[in-house]
């Protein structure tokens, strides 16, 4: 089953919670109690780490506690001083920090490095597998919950967009069982809005020429996994 968002998420208004995998246990007084954590092997400037802060800020904002852990640090922590985080990657740091504060739901991100862990402590709330792109470990993680070796602990996969839903469709054959989430990236309105594009001109010293020429803007790194090539042509 794929359940879609079909726009971004504003962190500002819409932010829809009945849709979100990780509010989806309650929709009742009780879910304002929800607390959930999220897995990611390191916290650095890329777009995964840019869209995790944007989300876990939106969740704790509208009284959805929402915890990070990471396994190495990175140049990205900084961000993540108004979110309540940890840092280490040892297994048995893990299992206390989990145990202190009682998730109800865990989502690993692109790695299941210390799964096991949660099935050591007998954990009994939702897990979830988000990923975001195609790598070598990724399909190798796919793999494992595929062949359900995960031991149907994994109740849910987490995606960024349409396209990255049919690679797990691809790779997940044998797990119907698994609805696809489609949460698309957050975008914060407080920062980012609609411009004129004489405004935009102006800002950037671009030539008044250029105001019925189409205008194209690439965030992210100019590399061949990125396809710039396929957008620009």
């Amino acid at each position: 089953m794929l359940i879609d968002k079909d726009k971004s998420m504003d962190v500002r208004s819409n932010l829809d919670v009945e849709d979100s995998p990780v509010l989806a246990a309650k929709n009742t007084e009780e879910s304002l109690l929800i607390r959930s954590l999220v897995i990611s092997w390191g916290c650095y400037l890329g777009g995964v780490e840019t869209a995790l802060f944007h989300r876990l800020t939106a969740l704790n904002t509208r009284g959805y506690p929402t915890h990070a852990y990471f396994y190495h640090k990175g140049q990205g922590l900084n961000n993540f001083s108004s979110i309540p985080h940890k840092v280490s990657k040892a297994p048995g740091h893990l299992v206390r920090y989990i145990d202190e504060h009682r998730f109800h739901v865990i989502t690993f991100i692109n790695t299941l490095h210390n799964f096991d862990v949660l099935k050591s402590m007998e954990y009994s709330g939702k897990v979830l597998f988000e990923f975001h792109g195609k790598t070598e470990g990724i399909v190798n993680s796919l793999r494992f919950i595929n062949e359900l070796k995960d031991g149907g602990m994994i109740q849910g996969i987490v995606v960024p967009s349409r396209y990255v839903a049919e690679i797990a469709y691809e790779n997940l054959r044998n797990r119907p069982d698994l609805s696809v989430f489609v949460a698309r990236n957050t975008l914060d309105t407080t920062l980012f809005s609609a411009r004129s594009v004489g405004d935009f001109l102006d800002k950037y010293h671009i030539p008044i020429r250029w105001m019925t020429n189409p205008i194209i803007g690439w965030v992210g790194r100019i590399e061949p996994n990125k396809s710039a090539c396929s957008c620009f042509s």
